[in-house]
């Protein structure tokens, strides 16, 4: 036997990892995945995809499909939508070719960000299982993909997102998620959904997003339409008391945000231009700040 042929065993903090005779990867990717990254992807995907498949046999009434069309149907919906290709082109496949021949060429040969575009589409198709707990399932699995392989990017709500850190997931997902204040959860909504899209990189409208949903929980605590600063001097009067520093960093925040970059206002004469940490920072920040006030804002009413 040739063993250049064996498999090769790449066991994460294993023997040999530990005692760097053959490490695995552990700096932090972002615009390149290696292969045992790739391959992981490919599992978890069809990981959850049996998942499916079996509910569907079980007759889960959820999913109101037999498993044969609700396989066809799921992979014709992907196809058509993420590669535009024509039905007829594809009817010839069954649904093993179509994993074999689109998704997992996409997962182990294309860019990164056509991965993760594959990778985050699965988890927006709308065909009952949006309605179910798999599509949870799914992201919870892809995140714990992500955190094992070193991958730098995580799904907070249904966007992936370049962010690593569980609490500030939690922050956001919680802003938006349990957000019972409909406007302010949609500034919120639009700032991870600007803050998501890399390829149209508008992190000033993203951090504008942000704040507005600041500003507009301290209105409703107010009961008026007014600015931010005005709103953080009138809440003690409205029964939410705040650390006085806080309330200062805040107003001083929403300064930054009228300067910097023309975010809030145009401003012909400053060229500094929001990045991705920018936008990052302030999405949590502001989620965290807004998700202590609905706290405050619960042991008054």
């Amino acid at each position: 036997m040739n063993n250049n042929k064996l498999p090769q065993v790449r066991l994460r903090n294993g023997f040999s990892d530990r005692n760097r005779i053959k490490e695995e990867n552990k700096t932090l990717q972002y615009t390149d995945f290696d292969e045992r990254t790739r391959i992981s992807f490919c599992n978890t995907l069809i990981d959850v995809f049996n998942d499916i498949c079996e509910a569907v046999e079980r007759q889960d009434t959820r999913l109101r499909f037999n498993e044969r069309d609700f396989k066809r149907t799921f992979c014709t919906i992907i196809v058509k939508s993420v590669y535009v290709e024509q039905i007829d082109n594809i009817d010839r496949y069954s649904v093993t070719d179509i994993f074999k021949n689109y998704f997992y060429r996409t997962i182990r040969e294309d860019s990164y960000n056509a991965v993760l575009d594959l990778i985050e589409f699965f988890a927006e198709i709308d065909l009952y299982l949006t309605k179910s707990n798999y599509r949870n399932i799914y992201k919870k699995k892809f995140n714990n993909a992500f955190e094992y392989d070193f991958v730098g990017y995580r799904f907070v709500t249904d966007k992936i997102v370049a962010i690593t850190d569980e609490h500030e997931i939690k922050a956001i997902e919680e802003a938006i998620i349990e957000n019972p204040y409909g406007k302010c959860k949609e500034h919120f909504s639009k700032a991870l959904a600007l803050l998501a899209d890399r390829n149209n990189k508008d992190y000033s409208n993203s951090i504008k997003e942000s704040i507005c949903a600041v500003e507009n929980i301290c209105q409703i605590i107010v009961g008026k339409s007014t600015s931010l600063g005005d709103a953080l001097d009138q809440l003690e009067k409205n029964g939410i008391i705040i650390n006085k520093v806080l309330k200062i960093a805040f107003d001083k925040m929403y300064g930054y945000t009228s300067d910097s970059g023309g975010i809030r206002h145009a401003n012909a004469f400053n060229t500094e231009v929001p990045e991705f940490e920018d936008a990052k920072y302030m999405l949590v920040v502001c989620s965290a700040f807004v998700n202590y006030l609905i706290a405050k804002i619960a042991k008054i009413t």
